[in-house]
């Protein structure tokens, strides 16, 4: 089964949280709406890719690939590059955690074309 919903569930989630931190600080509306109308549409969005991966399982004779570009690490790059960014306006501090993503994310990466190299061979 594919796993590429979770992307979607996990994002949608983190712009779930991020709603839920901003009410305490006083947020104007417009700011509260935009996170929570966002994190409503990615959750609404990994369901539809939850439900047309569910459909794809089920058709006779076709095989579901698995894709590097929607696995745990090329997200965890993608959010490491979004705090490498921020951090030039926000701090070193999230520099270093945005580093240390990446640093984690390159690694995953690598295991994972290692892995399909070795699927590969076995075949």
């Amino acid at each position: 089964m594919s796993r590429a919903w979770t992307t979607f569930a996990l994002w949608g989630v983190f712009l779930a949280v991020l709603t839920a931190v901003t009410t305490p600080f006083g947020a104007d509306v417009y700011t509260w709406g935009q996170l929570a109308i966002s994190a409503a549409f990615i959750l609404a969005l990994a369901l539809v890719v939850f439900a047309y991966g569910r459909r794809a399982e089920r058709v006779p004779g076709q095989r579901v690939r698995t894709r590097t570009d929607l696995s745990y690490p090329s997200m965890l790059l993608g959010v490491g590059l979004a705090a490498l960014a921020l951090g030039a306006e926000l701090g070193l501090w999230l520099v270093l955690i945005g580093a240390g993503a990446c640093v984690l994310a390159v690694g995953g990466l690598v295991r994972e074309w290692r892995a399909e190299r070795h699927a590969a061979e076995e075949l």
